[in-house]
């Protein structure tokens, strides 16, 4: 690690500085009889001079070198909830029909068109409506975003969500369909077809509150500077969010 050779390096000498300072003091007298008082003190303050400033770098480094080796395991920690995180989102995105992430509108369209070519291709023309009504609802969504970007309705950017969350509930009322179908006989068309039908009333309704919902901020924004009134605009936000949080699928 970064710290490591200098903490084992000042750790080294430093040992080695109070090793010599114990063996001084130790032969004190032997070294004083051949060498002097005066020699024996410039020693002894060189050794645990040397001993504090090497103690002192230990010290250091060993603050360094702690705080270093938990950056490091903190860095191992995020990397992993990182990984961790990449891999739920990889597993979400191969399951297409999730049911605890963002479902992807585009896979619901492909889904049911696998299904005209399949046992129920004989409900191909009701499938062909439940696609057209994504188109639909991608149409809008494009429209929408256009209007409030040529309008400068930046702090209106929010607003967005709520189509997107429509969009969602009407891939979950998909989903529904595509379920079934997956794994209902053909002996339960009856049942598949009221699946379809159930659904494709379901999505035309959200597209229609949808549709109210864009004409209200459309004039909304007309209005601007002529105390243009809210209420019928968060009347027509509530209504779509009403409907796209209702407790399970009723499909």
């Amino acid at each position: 690690m970064k710290y490591k050779g200098a903490f084992i390096g000042f750790l080294v000498l430093t040992l080695g500085a109070v090793a010599g300072t114990i063996v001084c003091f130790v032969s004190k007298d032997s070294f004083v009889m051949y060498n002097g008082i005066r020699a024996f003190r410039i020693l002894s303050r060189v050794l645990i001079g040397a001993s504090l400033a090497t103690g002192a770098g230990t010290a250091i480094s060993a603050i360094a070198f702690v705080k270093d080796h938990q950056n490091r395991l903190n860095e191992i920690v995020v990397e992993q909830q990182a990984l961790e995180e990449r891999q739920r989102l990889l597993e979400e995105t191969k399951a297409g029909l999730s049911v605890s992430g963002r479902i992807d509108p585009a896979y619901i369209r492909e889904a049911l068109m696998n299904e005209t070519g399949g046992k129920w291709q004989c409900f191909r023309e009701q499938i062909d409506s439940c696609i057209s009504q994504f188109e639909q609802m991608d149409s809008y969504q494009e429209r929408f975003a256009r209007l409030l970007e040529n309008n400068g309705a930046k702090t209106l950017r929010d607003t967005e969500n709520v189509i997107d969350e429509v969009e969602q509930y009407m891939c979950r009322n998909a989903r529904s369909v595509i379920n079934f179908m997956s794994v209902a006989d053909e002996d339960a068309s009856d049942k598949v077809r009221q699946k379809i039908e159930d659904c494709r009333e379901e999505n035309s309704s959200l597209l229609q509150q949808t549709r109210d919902f864009i004409y209200a901020m459309t004039d909304f924004l007309n209005n601007q500077g002529e105390k243009a009134d809210t209420r019928l605009l968060e009347s027509y936000r509530e209504t779509l969010l009403s409907s796209v949080n209702r407790s399970g699928n009723a499909l």
